[in-house]
């Protein structure tokens, strides 16, 4: 396996911090995160990705209605954060909450290990040293979330109807089992973006459970232009793969 596939590389942030940038400290329990510069969400009117927009990301993560499955990499790691967490599921124990209820508690509380140093740098405090921290960072749970998120209940139809992109293509369509459909995004530039491309006008992904001849004979006949998900062995034995998608940044 090429070693290189399984490394964090700087996506949003404008390098990896290492104790030799100032990116890390020594005792490796402080890490000051650089974002670059220029990467836009495609709000209306556009506007940049700050490091408060990741604070409200990890907020988002710990939420009473859909947290993050994950979470535990991240309470067991940042200081704060499960304390944060175990006070958010307390304080709508026993009754639902609205998007309003839970951007009043969110906005309301810190989680006392991540903070904003201005609108480009995030500092995350550990509570013992990480060398996994990149990893965990780089997981789609630890993406930013833009203020306008603060107006729908995570994982609700309305918040998948206003998902906002900072990546190359942006949501056009999503329903569960079905389909979802991306665009590209019209605010996005390849200059701010190392490692993602616009190379196709869009995206439609069919989801169906069909079997293995149903795909091989869309791909065959131009209906679609790879699988999704899994191998599909083709005539002659030889793999063809299935490639997901990975979401919006």
């Amino acid at each position: 396996m090429d070693e290189t596939a399984l490394t964090p590389v700087p996506d949003v942030a404008a390098e990896s911090p290492t104790v030799a940038n100032g990116g890390m400290s020594p005792d490796g329990l402080v890490y000051r995160i650089r974002l670059r510069q220029g990467v836009m969400w495609d709000t209306d009117p556009p506007r940049e990705v700050t490091a408060e927009d990741f604070v409200r990301g990890f907020k988002r993560m710990c939420n009473p209605v859909a947290s993050a499955g994950a979470i535990a990499y991240y309470t067991s790691t940042i200081r704060g954060m499960a304390e944060f967490a175990d006070g958010y599921r307390r304080e709508f124990a026993g009754r639902t909450p609205s998007a309003a209820d839970l951007a009043s508690y969110q906005n309301a509380h810190e989680i006392s290990g991540l903070r904003a140093d201005g609108d480009r740098t995030l500092v995350v405090e550990l509570v013992r040293p990480a060398n996994d921290l990149l990893n965990l960072l780089s997981m789609m749970f630890a993406s930013a979330a833009p203020r306008e998120y603060d107006r729908f209940v995570p994982d609700s139809a309305e918040f998948i109807a206003n998902v906002r992109s900072n990546g190359p293509y942006r949501l056009t369509g999503y329903e569960n089992g079905r389909f979802l459909t991306m665009e590209r995004n019209p605010v996005w530039r390849q200059d701010t973006d190392p490692l993602r491309h616009q190379y196709v006008d869009g995206l439609d992904v069919r989801m169906a459970r069909v079997d293995d001849d149903r795909v091989r004979e869309a791909i065959r006949s131009g209906e679609a232009d790879l699988s999704w998900g899994a191998p599909v062995i083709s005539e002659d034995r030889r793999p063809r793969t299935r490639t997901g998608i990975s979401g919006t940044r």
